[in-house]
């Protein structure tokens, strides 16, 4: 790793990231949480790497010497622990899975005033309380020691989809395939597919966080199809790939010029992690058809909105508003009739939660669908973050 900087301290703070960026090699003599809100993080160490998106944070015990890089535009959350404060005893870094509650205990930690007070000390009792109750995650991708393997997995890091078996790839760097078996075992502590599954993962959710879509992630990847790709995703993470919204669109009136008309600039609105929309649904039925007549009934949806703030409100004066996972149950449920029961579930966007990006006219035709929808394009207003 080039030249180690050392702070003392681990920052508690979150910041932005623009993708491919990152922060150097550096140590604390604190423990810290790494959280991507939006994007994915990556750390690297002497040891190897590890990679969460946004269904999980990285630990990162005091002294270890770490850099991190941002994949896709990432919002990163940096929680600060004492080394005499280890709630889980870790002293190597480890993925931990995090549930809705513990990211908004994360975000509200790094976003609320740094200074000491009884709400930050009750807040800061509940993350550690949620930390001690996360799994860990075995999502860790070791660097090799040995020279034979250092050659073997570094074909597999420049063509993660290579297909050859170990055989065929120990003979491009000159061992047999049961040499190659026991220095996976020994060197880095896994077998040679369950290294190069974790390879894969780890390419996948870096090209996932650049907007690139799951069929083409499973394929570059190494995967026979999108769906071997979508179950390994599934049971590693507990989720589909893409498996909800992460934003939505807004359009803004662009005044006409001399020499051009006026016309509708398209915007795309993002948390960069699911957004559970609320909605409210019914089903019409037209009396002149009879009732077992499927032309008969017609299904309305509406999005519930609220004012908008911040960057959201530049573009329009409406959000939606959202339903954490665990209350979608209750959001649903045909049984809660009551609206101010179901008031309570209701929640709006964070003050900076909503990130801006003008996208391409191509978004105006519901023909189109493609990650060219999510492309960033020129924002003749101004108005994009």
């Amino acid at each position: 790793m080039p030249e180690i900087r050392h702070d003392p301290v681990a920052p508690t703070r979150a910041e932005l990231l623009a993708p491919g960026t990152g922060i150097d090699a550096h140590r604390h003599d604190d423990h810290q949480i790494a959280y991507a809100a939006r994007g994915v993080v990556a750390i690297t160490t002497d040891a190897g790497s590890w990679v969460a998106p946004s269904t999980r944070a990285l630990w990162i015990p005091a002294g270890t010497v770490h850099a991190h890089q941002a994949h896709g535009e990432l919002e990163l959350h940096l929680v600060g622990l004492p080394a005499t404060e280890n709630p889980l005893g870790l002293d190597r870094p480890t993925v931990l899975a995090v549930g809705p509650l513990l990211r908004e205990l994360i975000v509200a930690y790094t976003r609320a005033p740094a200074q000491d007070g009884p709400e930050r000390s009750r807040l800061r009792a509940v993350l550690l309380d949620q930390l001690r109750a996360s799994p860990q995650q075995p999502l860790h991708l070791p660097t090799p020691s040995a020279p034979l393997l250092r050659a073997l997995c570094a074909l597999l890091h420049a063509d993660p989809a290579d297909h050859r078996t170990l055989a065929e790839l120990g003979r491009a760097v000159g061992a047999s395939d049961r040499t190659l078996s026991r220095l996976f075992r020994a060197d880095l502590g896994m077998t040679f597919p369950q290294w190069r599954t974790q390879l894969r993962l780890h390419h996948a959710l870096v090209l996932l966080a650049e907007g690139q879509p799951v069929t083409a992630v499973a394929h570059r990847c190494g995967w026979s199809s999108a769906s071997a790709f979508i179950d390994v995703h599934r049971r590693t993470f507990g989720h589909t790939p893409g498996h909800g919204p992460d934003g939505y669109y807004e359009w803004r009136e662009v005044p006409a010029t001399a020499d051009r008309k006026k016309y509708k600039q398209p915007y795309f609105l993002s948390t960069g992690a699911t957004m559970l929309m609320a909605g409210l649904y019914e089903f019409w039925r037209d009396p002149a058809r009879a009732e077992d007549d499927p032309l008969a009934w017609l299904a309305t949806a509406t999005v519930v909105t609220t004012d908008a703030t911040d960057s959201a409100g530049r573009v329009h004066d409406r959000m939606p508003l959202t339903v954490a996972p665990d209350d979608v149950p209750a959001w649903l449920s045909p049984d809660r009739t009551d609206p101010a029961e179901l008031h309570h579930l209701l929640r709006r966007p964070a003050d900076g939660a909503l990130r801006v990006r003008a996208v391409p006219p191509v978004v105006n035709s519901v023909r189109n669908n493609g990650p060219e929808l999510l492309a960033a394009a020129p924002d003749p207003l101004g108005l994009a973050d």
